[in-house]
């Protein structure tokens, strides 16, 4: 555990929720002092005030008291950039062969079947959303994901993107937070 890693995550979450030190001393009860000592890795804040630390900046103590690397994440990074290949390669087993091939018929069918989507369709006329629908089955699964990657991907669909960026889920908030500390 390191206090100072601690303490910039505490300032990092801090700033996310657009509050000033005193707003959160405000909320948790306690001096603007204390806030500061934290921020600057002097101290850290008392084990009877981390679960409404946690609460009132949106993360888990877990992810509090590890500087904002969740411990359940993967080692394993997810691809992003190799997502639009994976359906390029859809295509091409339609294109090698056709549509009319057993072998693309039960692809089509198997992942429709899964999804509770029509694939073929999506796979002509809404390739982004299963861009999106794959880069979410990675994070439900607690693979490290690249925010800049997910960026590049989505740079002409800004809606798409910011849906992802904030997507509800306790993992890819985490990522987010990890991958500002790291490309500071």
């Amino acid at each position: 555990m390191d206090i100072k890693l601690i303490g910039q995550f505490i300032k990092t979450m801090r700033k996310t929720q657009k509050m000033t030190q005193s707003d959160l001393a405000m909320k948790l009860n306690i001096s603007p002092q204390a806030v500061s000592r934290w921020e600057n890795g002097e101290c850290l804040p008392d084990t009877f005030i981390l679960v409404d630390l946690a609460k009132t900046l949106k993360v888990s103590v877990d992810l509090l008291l590890n500087s904002g690397y969740p411990s359940n994440q993967k080692e394993e990074k997810f691809e992003v950039l190799n997502v639009p290949k994976a359906f390029d390669a859809f295509k091409l087993i339609k294109t090698y062969l056709g549509e009319n091939s057993l072998f693309y018929i039960g692809m089509i069918n198997g992942i429709s079947k899964i999804m509770n989507f029509d694939f073929a369709d999506a796979l002509e006329k809404n390739i982004k959303i299963l861009y999106k629908e794959a880069i979410i089955a990675a994070l439900n699964q607690n693979y490290y994901v690249d925010k800049e990657e997910v960026e590049a991907i989505f740079k002409d669909n800004y809606k798409t993107y910011e849906f992802l960026k904030n997507y509800d889920n306790k993992y890819w908030k985490d990522v987010y937070e990890c991958n500002l500390r790291k490309n500071k």
